[in-house]
């Protein structure tokens, strides 16, 4: 076993409670970590792990599919996508950050994280 983590994917979407957030869209940092029941760090063969490229792919394809009104629908849309396309991934959390958000105070971000497993 062994962890695989994307840090700061960074995508533009349409998700907030704000009507106005839906329409002009935000950014978003997501950190993706996953434990992967894999062989790569035995074989060196990407076959052998979760292709980092390919959840990232993933991840982007599930923001831009619809506007969520909350950052822990979109992580966990994320979450499930990733724990049903990669086989080897036994654990993943993800975190999704929204930049700038709209609040009434100086804020960098704020967030949610979502973690799914394959244990009950």
């Amino acid at each position: 076993m062994f962890r695989v983590f994307i840090e700061s994917l960074e995508l533009t979407g349409y998700h907030g409670v704000e009507p106005e957030e839906r329409k002009l869209g935000n950014r978003f940092l997501i950190d993706i970590e996953m434990l992967v029941d894999g062989k790569a760090d035995k074989t060196d063969q990407l076959g052998d792990s979760a292709d980092y490229s390919a959840v990232c792919i993933r991840a982007k394809e599930v923001s831009d599919s619809r506007s969520f009104l909350t950052v822990e629908g979109l992580a966990g849309a994320i979450a499930d996508a990733v724990m049903e396309e990669f086989e080897c991934v036994g654990e993943v959390e993800v975190r999704v950050a929204k930049l700038l958000p709209p609040v009434p105070l100086s804020v960098q971000s704020a967030g949610a994280a979502v973690t799914r497993s394959r244990k009950a």
